[in-house]
């Protein structure tokens, strides 16, 4: 069920006027903004959290959030019929115990730093990881982005349609590393390279001739981010 739906079935169902809800936030969220709200299909807004408290439900509630299992709770099920296990589930929205990164498409053009994205339309689900993995590498989850990678270059360590996360605060070139980097205004995924004073876009893929390096030099090559996960179904 989507936001809007949501956010005015909730609403009615409190007696609540669009005018009256948006007091209740401290006029945070206008009237204008809550009445757009519910016209529109949106799966979220910046002013969740605000509405949510001012209605007296949780998050996932209002977003009509499915909840998925952990690990540990998985492992509960499997041993049900001992007795006595109580399931845990962890909400997937705003949990600060367990960030998302965004997965997205890149558009890109040549000659630009920087870039825009959209949302996958494909695949909504975003990665999510314990804030222990974020914070034990410095990571910022708002500066991580998941897309999908296109071709073989980089086989075998990665392959075509394995999911990549790009840190897109991590824009330094390191000899040996593999990053994201907008080439003429197309996404290329390639190991730099250090060699004879000039920095090179390599592939993993051992056919050379199929995959030659790229010389990366001004704004031909533009880094977006360091690679730092990958998720994969090639084993």
């Amino acid at each position: 069920m989507a936001l809007g739906e949501n956010l005015k079935r909730i609403r009615e169902a409190q007696g609540l006027t669009q005018y009256e809800l948006s007091e209740k936030t401290n006029n945070i969220v206008s009237q204008g903004a809550i009445s757009a709200l519910e016209k529109r299909d949106s799966e979220t807004s910046r002013f969740s959290a605000q509405l949510a408290e001012a209605l007296g439900v949780s998050i996932n509630e209002l977003l009509g959030i499915n909840y998925t299992i952990n690990e540990e709770s998985a492992n509960l099920i499997a041993n049900q019929s001992a007795g006595n296990y109580k399931v845990e589930s962890i909400p997937l929205v705003d949990n600060p115990a367990y960030p998302s990164i965004r997965r997205v498409n890149l558009k890109l053009s040549a000659g630009i730093i920087g870039f825009s994205i959209e949302h996958d339309v494909e695949d909504k689900s975003p990665i999510v990881m314990q804030r222990q993995w974020f914070t034990s590498r410095g990571y910022n989850p708002a500066k991580l982005l998941a897309t999908g990678l296109k071709g073989d270059s980089m086989s075998p360590g990665m392959n075509d349609g394995d999911t990549i996360v790009i840190n897109t605060e991590d824009t330094t070139p390191v000899d040996g590393v593999v990053f994201a980097i907008n080439y003429e205004g197309e996404l290329l995924v390639k190991r730099m390279v250090r060699d004879t004073g000039t920095w090179w876009l390599s592939s993993d893929n051992p056919d050379q001739r199929k995959y030659p390096r790229k010389q990366c030099t001004g704004d031909l090559c533009l880094i977006i981010g360091r690679i730092v996960h990958k998720q994969s179904e090639v084993i």
